[in-house]
């Protein structure tokens, strides 16, 4: 990750590099909107896919593989992706959880992203003149099992004796094709994430906000 993509971000801490350059986390808070109400605590983990860039995509396995095993729930790291664990804060001080409310339905997320590839000289220098960005927009992220279920959730704070807890999501990445020429090697140079919106519409237990947004952006 490029120094000038952490010095660009506003409002949003990265809490760890892992030894990976293909990898950041990043962690953004959200402050309750109203006195009393629900603030959130957003961590997004954007994965860009390993180099040289060679998604497997007819096995779940390897260090290029590309398809999701059964109950995984995290972007591979043939083709990545980004994860996003959402913390509720004060949910337990709720009229409706109070009122015992149980609630139905679930919580969704979307967002943007953009991914740089091109291809890579047999000294390691990205030429940017072979560059192309992929654009993804509105992604409908998907849900980690049953944790983006209301009912679950509550259900989990009730049981844990108020604990925060939330939903999770995550992405996993199309794999791209393209050439690069006998002596380079096919790259991913960057990721980038943005426009993160986890929605709560119809909810018995927090009434407000229905909306949480953070623009990011979020690279890897």
């Amino acid at each position: 990750m490029r120094a000038p993509f952490v010095a660009g971000l506003s409002g949003v801490v990265l809490v760890l590099c892992l030894a990976t350059p293909a990898q950041a986390h990043y962690v953004e808070n959200t402050p309750a909107p109203v006195p009393g109400g629900v603030s959130e605590t957003t961590t997004v983990t954007a994965q860009r896919a390993v180099n040289p860039y060679a998604p497997e995509t007819s096995v779940p396995y390897g260090p290029n593989y590309c398809v999701l095993g059964y109950h995984e729930f995290n972007p591979t790291p043939g083709c990545g992706g980004f994860a996003v664990n959402v913390v509720l804060h004060d949910v337990s001080s709720q009229p409706g959880f109070v009122a015992g409310n149980y609630d139905s339905g679930y919580f969704e997320a979307y967002a943007d992203a953009a991914r740089t590839f091109g291809c890579t000289s047999a000294a390691g220098v990205f030429d940017w003149s072979t560059a192309f960005v992929v654009r993804d927009t509105g992604i409908h992220l998907f849900p980690v099992y049953n944790e983006t279920y209301r009912s679950y959730l509550w259900y989990v704070l009730r049981f844990n004796g108020g604990t925060d807890t939330g939903p999770k999501f995550f992405w996993n990445f199309l794999p791209v094709d393209f050439f690069c020429p006998v002596g380079t090697a096919k790259t991913q140079f960057g990721l980038k994430v943005m426009n993160l919106v986890i929605t709560n519409i119809g909810s018995d237990v927090i009434t407000a906000p229905t909306m949480w947004t953070h623009a990011g952006p979020y690279y890897a």
